[in-house]
């Protein structure tokens, strides 16, 4: 993954995976030479290396569609170090070939019988929990529980549907025994698990302006010492800069509802009391994550605010509990304990 970021020229020398974790987890390094100052730049990530939708009812699928299509592509993709982190290394590398993955005309994988399934990627969400772990939950948390259960199990069963499988019977992942339904239902996952909404847009008005600002002493200075002549061909120039700099500003504001999935970004986990930031500087094309945890160490964890989302969705989509680091446990009883414990 660091090796396919610094071949596209983004530094990974503040922040690394953890090496424990494949999937998730970052940490401040200890190659940096000084702990990062408050709201500096930790990662800077192009726009081009991220996966995007602005629809508003079919955001995960048309994302499962786009990770599924990266996927197939394998080294060729230019997320290739993304499907490779996502995949465990399975697929994405220079050295393993791209799955055999012929995708139909809505984009979904027709035939996968010969590519084996990649490790899922958030393995302790609800809806890998087995049947008794399923009866613990609920006899720990009652009706809590109960709703937790059910609402796996129908998302699970509208993605099956989607995919134009039969989603009769199927109540966990155990149950799907079609691979080509395993394949989309493993996009779905990594989308639900790892996607951002509302990244940038009108909350980042202040990184704009702050920009605008700074263009514009620039271009003052620049007209100091000149004569009429040249001041008209400077200032001319700076009406046709400031054109083009607001229409840039207008992309990167007009979809302030974007959906998207911010390779080594979204590697970092929920903590609900997180003040690091994901910001979008409309102007580079892009994505920041800023530190603002006064807390941090070297060779400390860096977490991310996922938003304010119910015990109920965290253990779903994510395998967590609602309260931040401590609710991730590999134990399930522990868990289905701790949520009970929450309410």
């Amino acid at each position: 993954m660091e090796s396919w970021l610094n071949k596209n020229n983004v530094p990974t020398t503040v922040a690394k995976h953890r090496e424990t974790d494949t999937f998730r987890g970052l940490v401040l390094s200890t190659t940096t030479a000084t702990t990062p100052n408050l709201q500096q730049s930790i990662i800077t990530l192009p726009r081009s290396l991220t996966l995007s939708t602005t629809s508003a009812s079919h955001w995960d699928s048309e994302l499962a569609t786009q990770l599924l299509n990266a996927v197939f592509l394998g080294s060729s993709s230019p997320l290739s170090g993304y499907v490779s982190l996502l995949t465990n290394g399975q697929y994405g590398s220079s050295s393993a070939p791209p799955p055999s993955l012929p995708l139909d005309s809505s984009g979904l994988p027709l035939s996968c019988s010969s590519s084996p399934l990649p490790q899922w990627t958030s393995p302790s969400s609800l809806r890998h929990w087995s049947a008794s772990e399923r009866s613990y939950l609920i006899e720990c948390c009652g009706p809590v529980g109960e709703r937790a259960v059910k609402s796996a199990i129908d998302q699970l069963q509208s993605w099956v549907k989607i995919s134009g499988s039969d989603p009769t019977g199927i109540l966990n992942t155990d149950d799907i025994k079609d691979n080509r339904t395993l394949w989309f239902v493993w996009a779905m996952e990594a989308v639900n698990s790892r996607a951002f909404r509302g990244v940038g847009g009108v909350e980042n008005g202040r990184l704009v302006a702050a920009a605008l600002i700074a263009q514009g002493l620039g271009l003052a200075s620049g007209c100091v010492g000149v004569g009429f002549d040249e001041f008209s061909m400077v200032a001319g120039g700076g009406v046709a800069f400031f054109i083009g700099l607001g229409v840039n500003i207008f992309k990167g504001l007009r979809n302030p509802k974007e959906v998207l999935m911010l390779p080594y970004i979204d590697s970092a986990n929920h903590d609900a009391e997180s003040k690091n930031l994901i910001q979008y500087n409309p102007i580079k094309r892009e994505f920041e994550f800023t530190w603002g945890d006064a807390d941090s160490r070297q060779d400390e964890e860096l977490f991310i605010s996922y938003g304010d989302r119910s015990s109920v969705d965290l253990l779903i989509n994510f395998g967590i509990i609602k309260g931040g680091k401590e609710g991730r446990e590999s134990d399930r009883r522990i868990m289905a304990e701790m949520l009970a414990q929450t309410q």
